[in-house]
């Protein structure tokens, strides 16, 4: 396989019948992706926030290796990354006020390239690296009933945590296969559950009929008193981090 690295470059778009821009894009894989040209007025932040999603939305379709080092590179870029943050904070805030799940969901981050190798060496084939939360799912995490519950800072920077977790790990005993993300936080640590490989329905950034696709769902998550049953080798398999 050729791996082709990503790049944000300046591009030329339409902009009206007799009118252009300059806008960023992302060049990847030989191709170049931008938002819709009727996307805002001001190609600012929320216009980085819609390039960071319509990557991750063509990631979500692409062969997962190369889609796992394209969105881990260009989130590399500070620029994007807090854009895309952003977004996600804006769509965890609205989630939490609204509290009712409307079907919207964010693609937060995607698979390092190293769980994808390890998980195809167990024999299995994940068919996408990207990594998605759904207002539902966001709603089913927080519920009143939850006892500890991860704090709405996380979830509001959640992109962040899953580029940088502690540790990832592969459950061999669900019969749903899962990963857990373990992430550092202030005096204490947490986990996110990921099933790997489930099915949606998304509306594309630009807009248009929703469409299937395959993502790794985060589940839930909650505060870990501590790490002990994570390290039952039984159970649990390290494929990425460490535990120490």
């Amino acid at each position: 396989m050729t791996v082709q690295h990503s790049e944000i470059v300046e591009v030329e778009q339409a902009w009206g019948p007799n009118d252009s821009r300059m806008v960023s894009a992302i060049k990847w894989n030989g191709q170049l992706y931008t938002p819709d040209a009727g996307f805002g007025h001001n190609p600012g932040q929320g216009y980085l926030a819609a390039l960071g999603q319509r990557l991750l939305e063509r990631s979500a379709v692409a062969e997962p290796q190369l889609a796992s080092l394209a969105v881990r590179q260009t989130l590399g870029n500070e620029t994007l990354l807090n854009a895309v943050s952003t977004d996600v904070n804006t769509f965890v805030n609205n989630t939490l006020l609204n509290k009712q799940a409307r079907g919207q969901l964010r693609h937060v981050g995607a698979l390092p390239p190293q769980v994808v190798d390890r998980l195809f060496e167990k024999g299995v084939a994940v068919e996408s690296a990207v990594i998605t939360l759904t207002d539902e799912n966001l709603l089913h995490a927080l519920r009143d009933s939850k006892d500890a519950q991860l704090p709405e800072s996380l979830w509001q920077r959640l992109t962040e945590f899953i580029l940088n977790p502690k540790a990832i790990l592969y459950n061999t005993q669900k019969a749903d296969a899962a990963l857990t993300y373990v992430l550092d936080l202030p005096d204490t640590s947490g986990k996110l559950v990921v099933f790997i490989d489930r099915e949606l329905k998304a509306r594309p950034t630009e807009g248009g009929k929703k469409e299937r696709i395959k993502t790794n769902l985060i589940r839930t998550g909650k505060i870990l008193a501590n790490d002990e049953s994570l390290r039952n080798k039984g159970i649990n398999e390290v494929l990425w981090g460490s535990l120490d």
